[in-house]
């Protein structure tokens, strides 16, 4: 079962006042997508984007998405992600094929 989470930020205040950012969650509480709605009162064309997740990769006990596709030809991935955990220890995502 998939859930949506919506996170509304106050309208004054913050990094991001009024804007609202809907998380897309698989059965594993995995975030498999976002949408972003810019605060209309912050600009006359308010803006939304949304993006999808894909190209998870575990590193360490972290399931990490590295390629991100979204609306206008958006694609951003990352590579050589390296985790580093409270004792020290790094771990680097595998090689993208």
């Amino acid at each position: 079962m998939s859930q949506k989470v919506v996170a509304q930020w106050p309208n004054e205040g913050g990094y991001t006042p009024g804007d609202t950012y809907e998380l897309f969650l698989d059965g594993e509480g995995v975030i498999r997508a976002w949408t972003f709605h810019k605060h209309k009162n912050r600009n006359k064309n308010p803006a939304e984007r949304s993006t999808g997740f894909g190209g998870y990769q575990q590193v360490g006990p972290l399931l990490l998405p590295l390629d991100q596709r979204g609306t206008k030809a958006f694609h951003l991935w990352f590579s050589d992600v390296t985790l580093t955990l409270h004792s020290g220890e790094q771990i680097t995502s595998a090689p993208r094929p």
